[in-house]
């Protein structure tokens, strides 16, 4: 996985980067307390452009 710097932007859609990253989101969520992680927002209704910010909430 590449690290983004100021030089060297990674691009992913919001998306596709939830997705990647779920089990992670989870795993962090879970370590916190939070049992029920719920995506929402443009990305929930896969509306997302690159430029949107990828919302989540846990409880």
């Amino acid at each position: 996985m590449q690290i983004p710097t100021t030089t060297n932007k990674v691009s992913m859609h919001p998306v596709e980067l939830v997705q990647e990253k779920k089990e992670e989101i989870l795993r962090i969520s879970a370590a916190h307390g939070a049992r029920n992680v719920r995506v929402f927002g443009s990305v929930a209704r896969n509306e997302a452009s690159d430029a949107s910010d990828t919302l989540s909430y846990p409880y």
